[in-house]
């Protein structure tokens, strides 16, 4: 496999972490109005009227479109720009890493700290990507 595959197999596999994401808060949702926990006519108005579990899995659906999008759009330009080596595809796969043990954590204990630096190590991964990127684009 080329080197840019296996920058690009991480992105791929967030695809595949938000689906089965969005697959547990559609069955979460359904539940919950199925077993009278929320009212149709209150969860229309205010997401915060879904029960706490719901809510929970809601929000880390969420936050995959947060951090993620801008890990997206810088490597939709390593690719183009074919600026992909070595140390690009090992920060792609820490941050994808530290997006699948923050939605472990999340969706399981929910312990913030623990949360917390694995979101931190994402942000930092990512914040280093786009430093590697800027260096390797004007570096040229």
């Amino acid at each position: 496999m080329t080197l840019e595959k296996w920058f690009v197999l991480p992105l791929l596999l967030h695809f595949v972490q938000v689906f089965v994401i969005g697959v547990m808060m559609g069955r979460a949702r359904f539940k919950a109005v199925a077993d009278g926990r929320a009212k149709r006519r209150e969860i229309a108005i205010d997401d915060a009227a879904w029960p706490e579990d719901v809510l929970k899995i809601s929000k880390n659906f969420n936050n995959q479109f947060q951090m993620p999008l801008v890990w997206f759009a810088l490597s939709i330009l390593v690719v183009v720009m074919k600026l992909v080596d070595p140390l690009m595809v090992v920060l792609s796969w820490l941050f994808l890493a530290s997006r699948l043990v923050h939605s472990a954590i999340h969706l399981t204990t929910n312990k913030l700290p623990d949360r917390f630096y694995a979101y931190l190590i994402g942000y930092f991964v990512l914040a280093f990507m786009w430093l590697w990127f800027a260096l390797k684009y004007f570096g040229h």
